[in-house]
Formats: C-alpha cells, structure tokens, sequence
C-alpha cells in the first residue's frame, strides 16, 4: 500500500510541475493556461501526449523537439523533478491528507512565483491571490493559529516594506509586497517574522556575493520574490522551531 502511496505522489507531482512549466511559460506572456493544448516554444507544432509525459518525455526526446529538433530547455524537466522532491517532502511530512495538499499547492505556487520572478522581475497578482485562496483553505481545515494572529500577520512585514519604500525608491515591488500581505495571512504573525527576516538575510547574501563578484552594483534591483518565497516556504514547515531557537538564545 506504502508503495502504491509513492507512486501516485510521483505521478501527481510530476503532472503539477508539468502544469506548473504551463503557469510559469504563459502567465508573463498573457497567454490563457487553461484551455490550449502544449506546444513546442520554437515551432509552435503542437505536441501529443505522448511527448508531454512529465520527466520522461524530456528524457526520451533527449531534450529536443521532435519535429524541430531545437534543444527544449532543461528548466522544463528541473521543475518537474523539483516538484516531486517537493511533492515527496511534503508526503513525509504530513502523510496522506489534506495537510500533503495544502502544503504542496502551497509550495508548487511559490515555486512558481520564484521563477517568474527570476525571468520577468515581477510578480503576477493572480498568484498571490490563489496564495491568499490557498491560506484561507489552510485556516478552514487547520485553524491552530488565529485569526487575529493571522490578519496581524498580514500587515506585519508588508508594511515595513511600504514604509522602507518611502525611504528608498523600489526597495520593494508590489507584488513583493502583495505576496507577504498573502503570506502573513497563511503563518500568523509569528511565522511571518521569521519568513521576512529569512527572505531577507538569503537576499542580503546573494547581493554579497553579486557585489564582491562584480556581478552588480548597489544601484542594481534583484528580483526579490524567490529569496521571501524561501522564507515563507521554511517557516511554514519550521517557524515555530526558529521562534523557539530564537528565544533560547535570549534567555542565555
């Protein structure tokens, strides 16, 4: 049974990462992802089912378009096998339930906002608004963090960004901003604390490293939704295990 549970997560997952590659190629280009059958992004030729299987197709095809023999990028078939890892992290974390697809639609959605966000510098609102959708199912079907917390929790890092932005022209985008607004409704306040400081210190490395790398300068805008997408995705699984390390510290 165990093993029949493996292989249906795999097999879920890996359709939601395809899916996901559907969000994340048509989303910037306005494109409708519901209805249209996939197509290859070079000869627009229309592809069956059998070249859309998720990760093995890629491996088959041997990264190539079958018709075009252009090279498909190998991002395709990374966020495929992402999104089972994820899918997998997720299974062994809450088992089989609704918590395993809360936490991985959850997830998937802020893998998606990373992406976008590296390729285009933005943020759609539609996905912070499923995120939003996504953190109201959460507090239906597992309501231990209030709801006074979670509306605190709304306000408690994307207002310091409004404010930061008075000081500093585009510190912060809108959707940057949106998808706390979106976040803090999903952890509480608490949580939210600890996804913001997380964005912000691994944003705070990689503009280190940009900088002593001559990569960048201190005028240069990075996208910032991948670095708070991996704040809110930690402390959504180990919030309340950074709250308690935290307080540790202080008492010694």
């Amino acid at each position: 049974m165990k093993v029949m549970l493996y292989i249906y997560v795999f097999i879920f997952c890996a359709c939601i990462g395809s899916f996901a590659n559907v969000l994340i190629y048509r989303l910037p280009k306005g494109e409708n992802f519901i209805i249209g059958r996939s197509y290859c992004p070079k000869c627009h030729h229309t592809l069956k089912m059998s070249e859309m299987i998720p990760i093995f197709s890629w491996i088959l095809l041997k990264g190539r378009c079958r018709w075009c023999r252009q090279k498909i990028s190998i991002a395709y078939f990374i966020i495929e096998v992402i999104s089972v890892g994820i899918g997998y992290f997720c299974f062994s974390y809450h088992g089989f339930g609704s918590g395993f697809f809360i936490s991985f639609f959850i997830c998937e959605l802020l893998l998606v906002v990373s992406v976008i966000d590296l390729i285009t510098m933005t943020i759609p609102d539609s996905l912070n608004i499923i995120l939003a959708f996504l953190a109201i199912i959460a507090y239906c079907l597992h309501p231990d963090i209030s709801l006074i917390e979670r509306l605190i929790g709304m306000s408690v890092i994307s207002l310091l960004m409004i404010v930061l932005n008075l000081f500093v022209m585009d510190s912060f985008g809108g959707g940057d901003i949106k998808l706390m607004i979106a976040a803090g409704f999903l952890l509480g306040w608490q949580k939210t604390l600890v996804a913001g400081v997380l964005g912000i210190m691994s944003a705070s490395v990689y503009a280190s490293y940009l900088l002593v790398k001559k990569k960048a300068n201190r005028k240069t805008h990075i996208p910032f939704g991948p670095f708070l997408s991996l704040g809110i995705m930690i402390s959504f699984f180990y919030g309340w295990q950074f709250i308690d390390m935290y307080l540790m510290l202080v008492k010694v």
